[in-house]
């Protein structure tokens, strides 16, 4: 991994994070999917007729960012510990690519499903 110096600015490509809270969020035990934008029903989303995972990457004014992920979980697990479990994942998979840029992994849970 290259070293960036103090006064180089770091690229923030929100492609490249969500498709890494994807992978991230999908290797957690208990995790069984990512909701759709559609289903997360308090958010206002303009439906495209395809579908797009419900993880949305707030860019701040400082070149950091913040993260929301909506998450489908397993019936049998513990909810709390899942979703602990599952933003510290996150977290460290997005610091090793962008160290302290990410500001907070916020992780949330509107379904809960049999696997």
């Amino acid at each position: 991994m290259e070293k960036v110096s103090r006064t180089q600015k770091v690229v923030i490509n929100i492609n490249d994070i969500v498709k890494i809270v994807h992978e991230a969020s999908l290797s957690c035990y208990g995790v069984v999917g990512i909701l759709d934008k559609g289903m997360v029903n308090y958010l206002e989303v303009k439906r495209k007729g395809k579908k797009e995972e419900a993880i949305f990457v707030k860019k701040m004014p400082n070149n950091t960012f913040t993260i929301d992920v909506f998450l489908n979980l397993s019936l049998d697990v513990k909810i709390t510990e899942t979703l602990s479990s599952t933003q510290e994942v996150i977290m460290y998979n997005i610091n090793k690519k962008y160290p302290k840029l990410c500001k907070k992994v916020n992780v949330y849970s509107q379904m809960v499903s049999k696997q």
